[in-house]
């Protein structure tokens, strides 16, 4: 079966600042994504996300790649 790779736009607040985003859906279970905000002293997301199930999700994600290393984390995501 061919999942069709999607890509999405986003906008808004992201740490109360104004920013875009976006994702890329590899597959229907795995997806990148990245947010560009606090223009006047630009911050850029990175992160990816592999869903397990419907529920539960692995992700990876640093706050700011342009910054602080010490940002990087990995964790568990649920859905309700």
């Amino acid at each position: 079966v061919s999942v069709p790779r999607i890509l999405l736009a986003s906008m808004g607040a992201m740490q109360g600042e104004f920013g875009v985003g976006l994702s890329y859906d590899l597959s229907k279970d795995f997806k990148l994504y990245s947010q560009v905000y606090d223009f006047d002293n630009t911050k850029v997301r990175l992160g990816g996300e592999y869903r397990w199930n419907n529920n539960f999700s692995l992700y990876g994600e640093t706050m700011n790649v342009r910054g602080n290393k010490t940002n990087t984390y990995m964790g568990v995501r649920t859905y309700f």
